[in-house]
């Protein structure tokens, strides 16, 4: 494969991307209706909660042991077995529903093994990108992926709640085809997916190789300033967009003008992971951390002034239009830098931090909202980043390059399975 071919031309990219926009849309609509189909059959919310918690829950608590799972056996066969239990998973409580068999028992363990295999398939479709796309557009292929997920995370949960009115199995029918979808684009991959596991690695335990993979992110201070702002971020937006939703509903603003509050936040980060490498060309890493880490902390203390919904949209927009430059800087470095062998590892051991402390968001908003107000609470999150960004700036090499791992192993076709 050549560097000079655009990224489209690229087939089997293209499958895996195109497969998994409809098996993250899938998933995204289902999130919405597991909730519903508890709130219909129990009308106990807590319940319906229980669900979201557990299918989160389980998808962060599997992303070590995953990603080191998927580091030791091929990633073709990981990513379609994640693919058959998710799809079987979500077909056995799509059956229950037609048949009005449904119970909580089976919603919560299906929602449990479909966050699960998620996180497993993270960890193989990590390695497998750096397989298929070279070097060189690591970076375009990070910004397409994020602008895949912005736009599903966007149009998802809508869809979710329309299938949902149609018939309540819709959503998970949908979602089972989902998964059959991105099954047969990962069938279709002919780029040999097994990694190449060195001598000395060959007679480690897995929880030996789980450790490897957690010293490689301690050991690298570019990986901990990574960790350290991911879990910023996902920190606070968490809380930001909570806190501007409950202060537009406070001030009187329509359920519409409040939902449109999350529709262009996503609508912003859609833009801004199109636009993300055009930013990477002009600007160097320690610019694009610097630019986005003081911009997010003086637009979080500028909603503190409003509590017009449509405003806080815009300033939220703004916010996530800057956000995909730094995750697409991050995460093709990430790709580059890491050794074929630990790609799970690795991904799975950032995300797993990342994502660790992002629930903590939401109640620490609820908490400021309960106890100050929403002014209070947006000040207090905009000081947070003050603090990130000056933690930044004090850092003068934290974001030098690092050192790029060898160029994945040549190509090779695999047999059919």
């Amino acid at each position: 494969m050549r560097t000079s071919e655009p990224l489209r031309a690229n087939r089997e990219f293209r499958n895996i991307w195109v497969a998994q926009a409809l098996s993250k849309l899938g998933s995204q609509a289902s999130y919405l209706a597991l909730p519903l189909l508890v709130l219909s059959l129990t009308h106990s919310p807590a319940k319906a909660g229980l669900v979201g918690f557990t299918k989160a829950a389980a998808e962060v608590a599997f992303l070590l042991p995953t990603g080191t799972f998927s580091d030791r056996h091929d990633r073709r066969r990981t990513m379609i077995t994640c693919d058959v239990v998710r799809a079987a998973g979500m077909a056995a409580l799509a059956y229950s529903v037609a048949v009005h068999q449904t119970v909580l028992p089976l919603i919560l363990v299906v929602a449990a093994a479909d966050g699960a295999a998620t996180g497993a398939f993270a960890g193989a479709v990590s390695g497998a990108v750096r397989r298929i796309v070279p070097a060189g557009q690591f970076a375009s292929a990070v910004a397409l992926i994020q602008a895949r997920n912005a736009a599903v995370y966007t149009a998802g949960p809508a869809l979710g709640g329309l299938l949902f009115q149609l018939s309540p199995v819709v959503p998970f029918v949908a979602d089972a085809g989902s998964y059959l979808f991105s099954l047969a684009a990962v069938l279709a991959i002919r780029t040999s997916m097994r990694p190449q596991r060195s001598a000395d690695e060959a007679g480690n335990g897995f929880w030996a190789d789980t450790a490897q993979g957690l010293r490689f992110v301690r050991r690298s201070p570019y990986l901990r300033s990574v960790v350290v702002n991911a879990t910023a971020s996902n920190f606070a937006y968490s809380g930001i967009v909570l806190i501007a939703v409950a202060a537009s509903y406070e001030g009187g603003s329509s359920g519409l003008s409040v939902g449109a509050i999350v529709t262009l936040s996503g609508l912003g980060s859609l833009v801004g992971s199109l636009l993300a490498p055009r930013a990477m060309g002009r600007l160097g890493t320690r610019q694009i951390v610097l630019t986005v880490c003081w911009a997010d902390a003086l637009l979080t203390l500028l909603m503190a002034t409003t509590s017009h919904a449509l405003v806080l949209g815009a300033l939220i927009a703004l916010s996530g239009l800057l956000v995909p430059a730094l995750n697409v800087v991050f995460g093709s470095t990430l790709m580059r830098m890491t050794p074929d062998e630990l790609q799970g590892r690795v991904q799975n051991t950032v995300s797993f931090m990342a994502m660790s402390v992002a629930p903590a968001g939401p109640m620490l908003a609820g908490a400021l909202l309960g106890g100050g107000g929403a002014a209070a609470a947006f000040v207090t999150f905009g000081l947070f980043l003050c603090a990130i960004a000056v933690f930044n700036t004090a850092r003068r090499h934290l974001f030098d390059p690092p050192p790029s791992s060898a160029e994945p192993p040549a190509t090779e076709p695999v047999a059919s399975a």
